[in-house]
């Protein structure tokens, strides 16, 4: 319903639904712009419609089809209505005769509410640009965090193979790689060593089935 407290005319019939988006009544419009037949009104609004149309608009996001149960003479038929966009209204006064002072009064009021949409729409979009680019942000932070702590366990990795490996990866030419090898030692129940040799060489050496049996030979 709308705000009939409020002193200005075309405030005391804005409309705001359910998503918040405000709108007028073409019916209500009409009684406050002084005109008192919907058939008046409807042309100057087909007007507008036509303007809009060939200004390139989307003339639904401006002109919402609508409808109204009217009493009196019509014995409760419904007859067509619309809602308005604050941007359809200013286009409907354009239209409208302009000889009537409701009609000049729209004119500046609609006119005025329009540029302030214009003034904070661009700042409003700003604002969600500015929020996009934060959380964007703060995305590439997480991802970074992420590589960052996964970098540091290769790192880890690399040195505990090899100290000087981990520089060398990263691309540092001159880091200076130590190898070290180590040399398996068997050493076989009449204490013969056996270096280079692992538990498979003397599986098989044997004839054992299996690496376990090997062991079990060596006193494991």
């Amino acid at each position: 319903m709308p705000n009939i407290t409020n002193s200005n005319p075309f405030d005391s019939i804005r409309h705001v639904d359910e998503e918040g988006f405000e709108f007028w009544l073409a019916r209500e419009l009409m009684v406050v712009m002084g005109y008192p037949k919907w058939q008046h009104f409807e042309q100057p609004i087909n007007q507008a419609i036509e303007n809009l149309e060939l200004n390139g608009d989307n003339i639904s996001d401006h002109f919402l089809r609508s409808s109204v149960k009217k009493d009196g003479e019509t014995r409760g038929r419904v007859g067509k209505d619309y809602k308005l966009s604050r941007y359809a209204c200013y286009m409907v006064a354009l239209c409208c005769d302009g000889r009537k002072t409701e009609v000049a009064t729209a004119k500046k009021y609609f006119a005025i509410k329009t540029r302030e949409a214009e003034v904070a729409i661009p700042q409003l979009n700003d604002r969600l640009r500015e929020l996009e680019l934060q959380l964007e942000l703060a995305k590439t932070q997480e991802r970074l965090s992420i590589n960052q702590h996964k970098l540091l366990a290769t790192v880890h990795l690399l040195e505990t193979i090899s100290p000087g490996l981990a520089p060398l990866a990263l691309g540092n030419p001159s880091a200076v790689v130590e190898r070290t090898e180590y040399i398996e030692r068997v050493i076989t129940p009449d204490g013969e060593a056996h270096e280079g040799v692992g538990i498979t060489h003397i599986q098989r050496r044997l004839g054992f089935k299996t690496t376990k049996q090997a062991w079990a030979w060596l006193g494991e």
